[in-house]
């Protein structure tokens, strides 16, 4: 039996030996030099045979110190080879969504075109989705997690008239009234591994001509969705992930960006950004981007020059910690 083949038989003799643990140094290994595997891919990997044990009622643990520095070695081996400073993503903030609309999606003769795409866009950012979780390929088909459409449907789409909603299929919106507010709800996603479900609102303000909820109004009160239609796919228009993508692009070299650090992702990133230049506490970091660990959002952290900004004026201020401070707090009081 070699432990390059974790069958579910082999894998039941060697946790019947107690001797899993010692087999995931070579197995680990073998994964990510031999077959090339990314730092990340083979934590994964790990964490799925450690979740087969605890599904079988298994307490054999195989997260051993031996393992954990393993892995951070693959890390730091994958960190100087491939630098992840050229791999995160750059993000795509408001500006230059409003950028792209007058200098690439203003160019398409259809006003309905240029309201979808710019709807893509906004829609992405103000709700920091991933690709997945609200565009589509061009055959129209959501993404099936589990069984479940993990993609952003009409009919789980609301806007808000006071407190009346209006499912995004409504061919009969209020006339002569602007919505207070939109919501979603995604019945799953990718840090909500149980199903509980995320609804987030966005409310309007309509005294700005750039309000992201007026943007994504114009586009869905044309749209013409039916209940099961997915947001951008309806039948009027596909706005598919490639023609995002190629908007990002455009982005990218409209604003002398290098391209390979900008894609559909950055939008979620650009959100954050956003909400990081704002000062936004974590915890309303965490709940606009659905991370289910507050730590997570921390990877797609970016500096902002308002942050150094509070940087300076904190370390400008000479009264914030003075020497009879530090005389009270640090020599005097008993350690």
């Amino acid at each position: 039996m070699s432990f390059l083949d974790l069958t579910h038989q082999s894998f039941d003799k060697l946790v019947e030996a107690k001797t899993l643990p010692q087999a995931m140094l070579p197995y680990v290994a073998y994964l990510f030099v031999f077959q090339n595997l990314a730092y990340h891919t083979v934590k994964t990997y790990v964490a799925g045979l450690q979740y087969y044990l605890f599904t079988n009622d298994l307490s054999t643990s195989i997260w051993t110190p031996q393992l954990h520095q393993s892995l951070k070695g693959f890390l730091l081996r994958e960190s100087r080879e491939k630098p992840l400073s050229e791999r995160t993503k750059l993000p795509v903030t408001l500006s230059m969504i409003f950028w792209a609309r007058d200098n690439i999606i203003a160019k398409s003769p259809s006003p309905f075109v240029r309201s979808a795409l710019l709807a893509s866009l906004s829609v992405g950012f103000m709700f920091l989705f991933r690709k997945s979780e609200y565009l589509t390929e061009r055959n129209r088909r959501p993404k099936i997690s589990y069984g479940m459409v993990s993609t952003l449907t009409a009919e789980y789409t609301h806007f808000w008239f006071g407190d009346v909603p209006f499912s995004a299929d409504s061919k009969n919106f209020p006339e002569r009234l602007l919505p207070s507010m939109i919501s979603m709800y995604l019945p799953l996603s990718k840090g909500d591994p149980l199903g509980k479900g995320a609804t987030r609102f966005f409310p309007a303000d309509w005294s700005n001509p750039d309000c992201l909820v007026r943007i994504a109004y114009i586009y869905i009160s044309q749209a013409c969705l039916n209940p099961k239609d997915c947001l951008f796919a309806g039948p009027r228009i596909v706005v598919t992930m490639a023609m995002v993508a190629d908007m990002i692009k455009l982005i990218a070299i409209g604003n002398g960006l290098p391209q390979h650090r900008l894609s559909p992702h950055s939008l979620r990133v650009g959100g954050l950004v956003t909400l990081m230049a704002a000062d936004v506490p974590d915890n309303l970091k965490q709940l606009a981007g659905r991370w289910a660990n507050p730590k997570s959002f921390l990877a797609y952290a970016r500096a902002t020059m308002q942050q150094f900004k509070t940087i300076s004026s904190s370390l400008n201020d000479k009264s914030l910690v003075t020497a009879d401070e530090v005389k009270r707090f640090y020599v005097n009081i008993p350690k």
